[in-house]
């Protein structure tokens, strides 16, 4: 007979009306797997408790995804049997294990719901996905071990290193939707077990959409601020309950500066200052390494964010326009999203920097000049020599770094070359074709070749965006190229006089506007 290797998928409803359906397709994979009486009941029994935690409990607003998948395939063996869905994260390491020997009538619901799972399958297992969701893994293997005779025994078994989880979260209820009455809480560092709520907290504010994917991963969180890659503060109420989280994120292990990120406040706990507590907590604790400065990216389709930072002593030094997809998720702020998401760029001081000389383009000089006097910078405008600096014959030093999740990229000129034009031309058409819509290019203002060089790029479509104050060597001019997207400067919103004029100032160069 011919051999076959047994995989299927179903996807269904997020609807327990769906259960009878999920179970006949999961029994008849189970008998062309070779199971069959008892053995049958079992791994309905399992599927019927892992399907219901999904309906019940994974999702926690009528517009999120209402759907999930799953997947029986063969294993050596036996049948193992993976339901995924995009729902809200869980740490298994919180969920209680039912030993040998407890009272049934005394265990909760999720530890019974473990229980049946555990004790009608030979491995339970969880794995959490990333943007990707989570899943739940069920194995059962055959009696005697052994194989149908329609099949032979295909790919592998589960991890042994896997986790056992009971998949019902903490709280299954939609956060409320007004404002709660003004309540006493604590800002903190974040402990690791925590770092599952900032992953619960980013799923619960921008379900799996947020642009950088390190935030779906507990573990990887836990790893950064235990190495100081990463500074977590956290707001909880006296009950110990998770409000709210900002962090501050270091490029790498020699940045003088750092991004202030990943703040994401329950719609529950809103208006209670919790923005305002945790980035004073992160910008006046002490650190393990010497901050010059911090600065944040916050959206411009909403001015919530930035309203909040220059209250903190943020200032706008450029606007990065139509860096996120539109499909980001603000869950419980009305805003357009019709176009991709733009971003105000703001910085603080954390400590004056010493005197320096910026070389600005001729045609920017006003407007950079503006720019470090509205951020508190001592530094002195430069006058650009009268002829071209010589561009040493090797190569220029040039990084490029793509971010799959927005389809925008960031170029950076560390040190001019020759070859700079011709190189930064040759990124930037790789980049076109590659279709990544936004595209920013980083010059250093430290040199006056970029007084020279920057009419050069503006000419390949590149225009003004504003500076990046400490990139480095030290202050950048932040250019920047869309590649061929739909953009209106009507919708972006800023808050600030000078975000005001430096938007109009961005406008009127961009060579998009003024075809």
């Amino acid at each position: 007979m011919r051999n076959h290797s047994l995989s299927f998928k179903l996807t269904a409803p997020c609807d327990m009306a769906a259960l009878p359906l999920v179970l006949a397709y999961v029994r008849e994979a189970a008998v062309l797997v070779g199971f069959a009486g008892d053995d049958i009941s079992r791994i309905e029994l399992a599927v019927e408790e892992a399907v219901s935690n999904v309906v019940q409990h994974a999702f926690l607003e009528d517009d999120e995804p209402g759907a999930f998948d799953i997947v029986c395939e063969q294993v050596t063996l036996g049948l193992r049997i993976i339901i995924r869905e995009k729902g809200i994260p869980f740490d298994p390491g919180k969920a209680p294990v039912f030993e040998q020997g407890d009272d049934l009538e005394q265990v909760s619901a999720r530890g019974m719901g473990m229980a049946l799972m555990r004790q009608t399958m030979d491995e339970v297992a969880f794995h959490n996905l990333g943007p990707d969701g989570k899943e739940t893994r069920l194995v059962k293997y055959l009696p005697g071990k052994s194989v149908h005779p329609g099949f032979e025994a295909q790919g592998q078994d589960v991890d042994p290193t896997e986790t056992a989880f009971d998949p019902q979260p903490t709280d299954s209820a939609p956060a409320p939707k007004t404002s709660p009455p003004r309540i006493d809480y604590t800002v903190r560092r974040m402990t690791a077990d925590e770092a599952i709520e900032v992953s619960r907290s980013a799923y619960k504010n921008h379900g799996y959409t947020f642009f950088n994917e390190v935030i779906y991963y507990p573990e990887r969180m836990a790893e950064m601020n235990a190495a100081d890659d990463m500074i977590s503060a956290v707001a909880v109420t006296g009950a110990n309950e998770f409000m709210g989280h900002a962090a501050l994120v270091f490029e790498d292990a020699e940045a003088r500066t750092a991004e202030y990120t990943f703040l994401f406040v329950n719609q529950a706990f809103r208006n209670q200052g919790c923005m305002e507590r945790l980035t004073r907590f992160l910008l006046t604790t002490p650190k393990t390494r010497p901050l010059t400065g911090v600065y944040s990216y916050s959206v411009a389709n909403h001015v919530f964010t930035q309203r909040g930072l220059i209250k903190l002593g943020y200032r706008d030094c450029g606007i990065l326009l139509a860096t996120s997809p539109a499909t980001w998720k603000f869950k419980g702020i009305d805003e357009p999203g019709t176009q991709r998401i733009s971003v105000v760029v703001s910085f603080v001081y954390l400590e004056q920097p010493s005197p320096r000389q910026v070389f600005a383009p001729p045609h920017h000089r006003e407007m950079i000049g503006r720019i470090l006097e509205h951020i508190g910078a001592p530094h002195v405008l430069a006058s650009p020599p009268q002829n071209p600096p010589s561009l040493a014959a090797h190569a220029s030093r040039i990084n490029t770094k793509v971010y799959p999740l927005e389809n925008c990229a960031m170029i950076k000129v560390h040190d001019y070359g020759s070859d700079c034009v011709r190189e930064v031309r040759r990124i930037l058409r790789e980049l076109c074709l590659k279709q990544v819509a936004a595209i920013d290019l980083l010059l250093p203002l430290d040199d006056p070749t970029t007084c020279f060089v920057t009419t050069e790029l503006e000419k390949l479509g590149f225009f003004f965006s504003g500076i990046q104050p400490e990139a480095g060597r030290g202050d950048a001019l932040i250019l920047q190229y869309l590649n061929n997207i739909p953009f209106d400067y009507d919708k972006v919103q800023v808050f600030s006089d000078l975000a005001r004029d430096l938007l109009a100032y961005i406008r009127r160069h961009d060579p998009n506007e003024n075809l």
